[in-house]
């Protein structure tokens, strides 16, 4: 890993046009699509995450604050979360990770992060950060599921009233997310 990495914290709404579809590129190429489109919903205004080596981006993760349905929680989602393909398996997810939980934690902007994974993924994230997975199952209305979709929720709190015995009360709440968003 170079000791150029570095890291650039801006609000998605907030980059010119360039930039946005730079990061819809990125992350497309990251998952594979075929096609670009754009990542975030404008309404959401996510606080975009890119991992720099030098002048060539190499991860991104977005975080988007949403108020908890029935609590007076906010809770942060890590949505998008990948690495250059060329670049797995070299430490910079780590690096990542570790860094988008330093920022939830020193910036007091979020009770408790919640985000869904692929079960073959749970690993990583739970052996190398404080997320831990959840037996409780996250909906959006009719439109999302994370059970049907064969999805682990994972989670993690930044305040002392939000722990993992507190969320287990919560499975299957509906999140009301905005149509076309995921966690």
């Amino acid at each position: 890993m170079s000791m150029d990495t570095s890291f650039q914290i801006a609000f998605y709404n907030d980059l010119n046009i360039f930039d946005q579809k730079k990061i819809d590129a990125f992350v497309c190429r990251c998952y594979q699509e075929t096609a670009v489109s754009s990542i975030h919903l404008p309404e959401l205004n996510v606080l975009s995450v890119c991992m720099w080596n030098g002048n060539q981006m190499i991860g991104y993760a977005g975080i988007f604050l949403y108020p908890f349905s029935s609590t007076q929680s906010v809770f942060a989602a890590i949505t998008c979360f990948c690495i250059k393909p060329d670049q797995r398996n070299l430490g910079y997810g780590i690096r990542l990770l570790a860094y988008l939980e330093s920022y939830l934690h020193e910036a007091h902007i979020a009770d408790f992060s919640l985000f869904t994974c692929h079960p073959q993924l749970t690993a990583f994230y739970t052996t190398h950060s404080n997320w831990r997975e959840l037996p409780i199952r996250l909906t959006s209305g009719s439109r999302y599921d994370s059970r049907q979709m064969g999805l682990v929720v994972l989670f993690q709190s930044f305040c002392k009233h939000m722990d993992e015995t507190r969320m287990l009360d919560y499975d299957g709440e509906d999140l009301n997310l905005p149509d076309g968003l995921f966690l």
